[in-house]
């Protein structure tokens, strides 16, 4: 138990960067699976959406529909979360690089 308290004292003491002190290295490998996950989710939630309000139209709303959207709704932010995380990351290495 000592040790798995060491490991969360050293977890919870350790120096944290914020996104202006790290390499462009570090942006990158964080950047990239950003973009490709946020991507994906507002690429998800945006053609899925689409189809559930155009069932919608037909058919009655039902609880599970709108907890469907209320997923949707979440996945989207995530979504935007990550494509702003990757869109920081982006502007930090143009800023460093090409300006």
């Amino acid at each position: 138990m000592t040790l798995l308290k060491k490991m969360t004292s050293a977890f919870r003491n350790r120096k944290k960067y914020t996104y202006a002190e790290l390499s462009d290295w570090k942006l990158s490998l964080i950047g990239i699976p950003s973009f490709a996950v946020g991507a994906y989710y507002l690429w998800v939630s945006g053609s899925v959406t689409v189809e559930l309000l155009h069932w919608s139209r037909d058919h009655a709303l039902t609880l599970d529909a709108v907890l469907a959207l209320g997923f949707l709704g979440l996945l989207g932010l995530s979504g935007l979360y990550f494509a702003t995380v990757a869109r920081r990351c982006y502007d930090l290495i143009r800023e460093r690089n090409f300006r």
